[in-house]
């Protein structure tokens, strides 16, 4: 997937990060997401080329390269180690 984002659709969920199959954050995540999504939304006014927009092919290549990182496992084992945590900071968008 070149783009994170085509005409008005948007994934979110696991559709859009790969969590781990033991974390169970696949509703976590789409909460989150979906409140970024339309915190992105509501800043640029509801144009949705430019919410978009804030996902960049960086960002995109980031992605691809740590959901690979848990298939390694040293890497896995120091990634999940005994607790998972999900310290999310989300942003205020002054609803």
């Amino acid at each position: 997937m070149d783009t994170w984002a085509r005409g008005r659709t948007a994934p979110v969920g696991d559709a859009a990060a790969a969590a781990a199959l033991v974390a169970g954050e696949g509703s976590g995540l789409a909460m989150a997401e979906a409140y970024l999504l339309a915190g992105e939304l509501h800043r640029s006014g509801g144009d949705f080329r430019s919410a978009f927009a804030q996902r960049t092919g960086l960002g995109l290549s980031v992605r691809d390269a740590v959901t690979g990182l848990p298939r390694i496992p040293l890497i896995a084992k120091r990634l999940i180690g005994r607790d998972l945590r999900d310290d999310i900071q989300l942003p205020d968008y002054g609803f």
